[in-house]
């Protein structure tokens, strides 16, 4: 009698802490799923939220204006285009710019190929890269000297002429007008004939045409 109450209280001990253990059990597994389901009802309407853009790109960026020194370097440009041959200064009191702004911009526009010169004597003569030959841009650069233009000018119209004519043609000394011819010389421009002590120009034949050119186009400036 008393084995069988033994029994009987140990199996109701197994019964009661096997119970309690899967109570327990459950318990776990509802509390596991309760904060699974919030933790996805957080994500899902976490997710549905929309933020507005730092930036909206599908607005334009207003445009930046030229700067300056842009529109300073096209017009520094420009104007060599429109006077080539010009020396430094010249673009300077030309464009009412400082000395070393042109310098600046000019430097810019050479060592981006879009300006070029010659040196003249003691100065620099510009000109839009790649419009003309070394040889026209040379008689442009001599044609530029005014008196020089002159002497040209006289030969192209009068075909020969001495010095004495030549001379009294362009109002200029003797003296002048023999140191010109003698730089003119170096030019190839021109032929010079003497006679004991008469002495007489012409324009070379190969060059009139360039001659005739240049004039003309610096007498449209």
């Amino acid at each position: 009698m008393k084995l069988n109450r033994a029994i009987i209280a140990l199996t109701l001990a197994f019964v009661l802490a096997f119970s309690f253990a899967a109570l327990l059990q459950k318990q776990k597994e509802f509390d596991a799923a309760s904060k699974t389901n919030a933790l996805t009802l957080f994500t899902t309407q976490y997710s549905t939220l929309t933020f507005p853009s730092a930036i909206n790109l599908a607005v334009p960026l207003a445009e930046k204006p030229p700067l300056p020194d842009n529109l300073t370097r096209n017009a520094i440009l420009d104007f060599v285009s429109a006077n080539p041959g010009v020396q430094f200064r010249a673009i300077c009191s030309g464009l009412g710019l400082s000395v070393g702004v042109v310098q600046f911009h000019l430097a810019v526009l050479q060592k981006a190929g879009f300006v070029s010169y010659i040196r003249k004597g003691k100065f620099k003569r510009f000109f839009a890269a790649g419009k003309f030959t070394r040889k026209q841009m040379e008689t442009i650069a001599t044609l530029r000297l005014s008196t020089v233009k002159n002497i040209l000018k006289a030969l192209l119209e009068g075909k020969r002429l001495s010095h004495h004519e030549l001379s009294a043609r362009v109002s200029i000394s003797s003296q002048g007008l023999t140191w010109q011819m003698s730089r003119l010389r170096e030019t190839g421009l021109i032929q010079e004939t003497k006679n004991g002590l008469n002495v007489a120009y012409t324009l070379e034949n190969a060059c009139v045409p360039l001659v005739t050119e240049t004039i003309a186009l610096l007498e449209k400036q």
